[in-house]
């Protein structure tokens, strides 16, 4: 069975990764979780704490049969997450506002999703 993408799901994608995922993403790892660890933790530990909590939960999705990929997958996912993470928390902390972190977030994965679907033309 073949499916096909209409223009229609690509825009859907874009707005929900770009716009939606990322305003409540920043609210609880910016918001919340760094907050927390930015009360108790000087600001270099809260900010790599956060950033190895955000990478570690988006390679929870790595799914395989292959034990070996599914590690190498999530290997390679904490690897590229964890440099955004840190990007992002330290623009957090530096301008205290989730709007900032919450639009870079956006536009990196905004980039991505338009990345991907201009590739698969």
């Amino acid at each position: 069975m073949t499916t096909t993408v209409t223009d229609l799901d690509r825009w859907i994608a874009i707005l929900a990764v770009a716009i939606l995922v990322p305003i409540g993403e920043e609210i609880f790892y910016r918001g919340f979780a760094t907050n927390a660890w930015g009360r108790s933790l000087s600001r270099n530990s809260a900010i790599l704490r956060a950033a190895f909590f955000f990478a570690a939960v988006h390679i929870i999705n790595v799914t395989s049969t292959d034990a070996g990929l599914s590690l190498k997958a999530a290997v390679f996912n904490m690897t590229v997450r964890i440099p955004v993470a840190i990007a992002l928390t330290w623009i957090y902390m530096r301008r205290r506002s989730l709007i900032a972190s919450a639009t870079l977030h956006g536009s990196y994965n905004g980039l991505i999703v338009i990345l991907g679907i201009l590739t698969s033309y």
